[in-house]
């Protein structure tokens, strides 16, 4: 409650994520992977979680003849395995450079039971565009979408069974490098994104009481010298003067961890995965 009145919490999404986007000094999340290098550089960092992709993909109630929707698909993450595994992929992705690069594996590895659509996912007409229902629907770190109630709506439209989300909860630990160096290089506080705890509120207020599954991801990156550690970092940190790229430097100077000449970041995250039936709308308040 705040002031007597109950919490909209897709107003709370809302305003989170402009926030979010405002601080960050950038559009939304598609405009971040535009080119074909940005794609690469996502691709190389997500192979090094490919034991947890196999997890995650081994917990979907998946089986040969299954239909599955990949919303927010990247380089084909899940969308290339997944398609090794069942009868059909579908791959929502609006960014250029992350669909170029999938096509480009989808036609290197001779695959054709995957289809992609280059589109945000608000501007996907599911009856239109996606007119068979799908056994599972899969939203993994891809809910950069105002308005997410009528996202998760979408989803639950378009799956005849599941539908399984992945995000974050708490802070993760890029977010406060971010909120600690982001006044000194931009002159403004930085604020981080919407977490779980709005989009189970959501649901909930949907009729839903989804399961959820939190896990603690740790993630360490080495670099071979400062310079190295800076240009990886310019980007998520919107460099675009020298003055900043040496305030950069000075803070990840003292930041990262030296281990035998070289900077080591320890990064982490709690992931969170939330699933539930699309006719298993059982909330009573």
């Amino acid at each position: 409650m705040r002031g007597g009145s109950p919490v909209d919490w897709n107003d709370e999404w809302n305003a989170r994520l402009d926030s979010n986007m405002s601080s960050r000094a950038w559009g939304d999340c598609a405009s971040m992977w535009v080119t074909k290098e940005q794609a690469l550089a996502y691709l190389r960092m997500s192979r090094e979680d490919e034991g947890r992709t196999r997890e995650e993909l081994n917990s979907l109630p998946l089986t040969p003849g299954s239909r599955v929707l990949d919303i927010g698909a990247g380089p084909g993450t899940l969308a290339l395995p997944l398609s090794r595994m069942v009868a059909h992929v579908t791959a929502v992705e609006p960014a250029e450079g992350m669909i170029g690069v999938l096509r480009e594996r989808l036609s290197q590895e001779s695959v054709t039971n995957v289809a992609c659509i280059q589109k945000r996912w608000e501007d996907v007409s599911v009856k239109r565009e996606l007119p068979q229902p799908y056994d599972v629907v899969i939203a993994s770190y891809s809910l950069g979408m105002k308005d997410i109630r009528t996202a998760l709506s979408a989803m639950n439209l378009a799956s005849c069974a599941w539908v399984y989300i992945y995000w974050f909860a708490g802070m993760k630990s890029w977010e406060q490098l971010m909120a600690d160096v982001w006044p000194r290089l931009h002159g403004r506080k930085y604020q981080p994104g919407p977490k779980a705890n709005v989009i189970f509120n959501v649901l909930y207020d949907m009729g839903y009481c989804p399961c959820i599954d939190v896990e603690r991801v740790e993630r360490t990156r080495e670099y071979g010298s400062l310079d190295e550690a800076v240009a990886d970092f310019s980007q998520r940190f919107r460099i675009d003067t020298s003055e900043q790229r040496c305030e950069l430097a000075a803070y990840l100077q003292d930041t990262l961890e030296r281990e035998h000449a070289r900077y080591v970041y320890h990064g982490f995250h709690n992931r969170v995965k939330l699933w539930w039936h699309v006719h298993d709308s059982k909330v009573i308040d």
